[in-house]
Parts: structure tokens; C-alpha cells; sequence
């Protein structure tokens, strides 16, 4: 019973993140933004990649949130850095409660919103308030507003304090800002001095570089791999592998990215792979590339992704060089 039980419980959960996938890419495409192929092939630190203007998005979609791995986090943090994109983990649930609109969970530093919640961030314009964090809902205040309706109240640090029921160090750091503040406390607050002072949580953050480790970790690579990426640092590229994605490394060189996926044979997944890469290259405005690591490619173009063997790259000798093949077989450029 137990088993049959579980397996009932499996399907549903797959069927309801499917339902979220599919509300999710309608939302973003009526918000006007421009979305990717879906990065179904595992394992995936994300499943889809939508552009509106100079806005990324990177979105990994879980219907609970907590089966969301800090491996997956790690990951999509980097790439969101190396794409210049803003990481986001949509979801509906945690294994004890539903997500609340208008509220920003995070899972391993990446922020979690529910649906509703990104509808009202893209369509109304509206973000989120509210931080969930350990010990309750948190908000954060405008500490310069704060002390201008206090002072214009003619209250006191003290007084004030002592209306809202906290301390007057407390007080101080809601006007220094180095401190948030629980969120009731934020409404005992607003109604004494009577005016809003809730600042927006700025969920469409993208990681800065003290956030992320952005060591190659080639040597995490199969031996296959390895030797295409080591080329690639040879000729001038700065490579990051990646365990979780549709491409196996971001490249580097002159101010361009080169989402590189290593092979040595063709197959289904292989002209899957080729197809999100070039999709996602094209809306991040990168080079797609696809690495026969054994013998010579039948085609120079697989799925609109440029195809080249091994041997091609170790007659080159600096990045220049492989952005040109690259071009000239894709016949455009980023």
C-alpha cells in the first residue's frame, strides 16, 4: 500500500510541475519576453532562459522547492553570472506549506517565488515585499524616510520605540538600514508615523562575482571532455565547466561567450542538446558551438548550431580564429 501510495504521489508531483512549466513560458511570453527552448535533458540546474530588453532571466521551476540541491544552486549562480542573467527558482510549495504571494523565499541563495508572485513582478510591475527568512516574514525599511516622518512628528527615538514595542537600538538600525525588520513590526511602524515605508525586495538581483566560484573544474570532466576544453584554454579561452546544463562549458575570450557542448557521437539527445544551446545562445547574444571529439562531422551545422572535430580546433591557435569558423558555418553572428 505504502509503495502504491508513493508512486501516486510521484506522478502528481511531475504532472503539477508540468502545469507550472507550461503556465510559466505563458507568462513570460504575454510579459514580451522572448523565451528559450526548454532545457528538458538532465540533469539541468535550470529549465528555461527568457530576454525582455536587457533583462535575463535564468529560471529553474520546482513544484516543491525543497527538492531544489545546492549543487543546482551553485551552478545556476554561475552561469546566471557568466550570462549577465538574474537567477530565479519558481515553485509552488516547500513540503510542509504553500508559498504566499507578494512573499520571496531562498533556496541555497537563490530567490524562490511562487507563480502569482512572478505574474505580479512581470505584468503588474509589482515585486515583492516580504522576505521569508528563519524566525519569520521580514521587510526591509526606508531608513531615511522613517526618521523624516519621525522628525516631522516631533517623536523621539525613544517614543517611537516605545509606541511600536521595541528597543531604541532597534529604532536606530531601521534608520541606519542594517537592519530588516519583522513584518509585523514594519506595520506597527507605518501606521504610528502613517506612511508606507516597505521597500521592495530587489529579487531580479544578479550574482556579482564575490557570490560565485568561478574555478574551470576541468579536471571534473571525462577524459573525452577534458581534452577539447584543454584546447580551448590553449588558444586563449577562459573555460568554465558546467556538470548541470545542455552545453558542457562556458568559454571566454575578447568580451564573447562560446556555449560549448562536447561529443563524441551523434544521437538524439546530442540534436537536442545542439537545439536548446543554439536557442539559448541566441538570446543571450553568445556563440553556439558542438565538438565532434572523434573523427570528422558529416554536417557543419546540426539543429543551426555550428559543428567542428577536434583536429579543426588544435590546428588554431587563438580564439579569433574558432569565432570565425563559427560564423562563417552558422552564417551569422551574435
Amino acid at each position: 500500500m505504502c509503495g502504491e501510495i508513493s508512486v501516486v504521489v510521484w506522478v502528481s508531483d511531475r504532472a503539477n510541475r508540468e502545469a507550472l512549466l507550461l503556465e510559466t513560458i505563458d507568462l513570460l511570453e504575454r510579459s514580451g519576453f522572448i523565451v528559450s527552448e526548454r532545457c528538458d535533458v538532465k540533469p539541468s540546474s535550470f529549465d528555461l532562459v527568457a530576454r525582455k530588453d536587457f533583462l535575463i532571466l535564468i529560471l529553474k521551476l520546482l513544484w516543491n522547492i525543497d527538492s531544489f540541491t545546492e549543487s543546482q544552486a551553485k551552478e545556476l549562480r554561475r552561469l546566471s553570472y557568466l550570462l549577465l542573467g538574474s537567477p530565479l527558482l519558481i515553485g509552488e510549495r516547500t513540503k510542509n506549506f504553500f508559498l504566499e504571494t507578494g512573499v520571496a523565499y531562498e533556496r541555497h541563495g537563490i530567490t524562490a517565488l511562487n507563480l502569482l508572485s512572478l505574474k505580479n513582478l512581470l505584468l503588474e510591475g509589482v515585486p515583492p515585499l516580504i522576505q521569508a527568512k528563519r524566525g519569520g516574514y521580514y521587510v526591509s525599511l526606508d531608513g531615511k524616510s522613517l526618521r523624516r516622518h519621525r522628525e516631522e512628528l516631533c517623536l523621539s527615538i525613544g517614543q517611537l520605540a516605545r509606541e511600536v514595542g521595541v528597543s531604541r537600538a532597534a529604532i536606530c538600525q531601521y534608520e541606519r538600514g542594517t537592519s530588516d525588520t519583522l513584518y509585523e513590526t514594519a506595520m506597527r511602524i507605518e501606521k504610528v508615523v502613517n506612511a508606507p515605508l516597505t521597500k521592495p525586495v530587489n529579487v531580479l538581483r544578479r550574482p556579482e562575482k564575490e557570490d560565485v566560484r568561478l574555478e574551470a573544474k576541468i579536471h571534473t570532466c571525462s577524459e573525452t571532455e577534458r581534452k577539447v576544453l584543454e584546447e580551448l584554454v590553449r588558444i586563449g579561452f577562459s573555460v568554465f565547466h558546467m556538470e548541470k546544463a545542455p552545453f558542457t562549458a562556458v568559454g571566454m575570450a575578447f568580451n564573447n561567450k562560446l556555449l560549448t557542448t562536447v561529443t563524441d557521437k551523434l544521437s538524439s539527445v546530442v540534436e537536442k542538446k545542439a537545439r536548446i544551446i543554439r536557442s539559448i545562445s541566441s538570446i543571450t547574444e553568445t556563440y553556439s558551438l558542438l565538438v565532434f571529439s572523434r573523427g570528422k562531422p558529416e554536417k557543419h551545422l546540426l539543429e543551426k548550431t555550428p559543428v567542428v572535430a577536434r583536429k579543426e580546433i588544435e590546428e588554431i591557435n587563438e580564439p579569433q580564429e574558432l569565432f570565425e569558423i563559427v560564423e562563417e558555418r552558422s552564417g551569422e553572428t551574435p
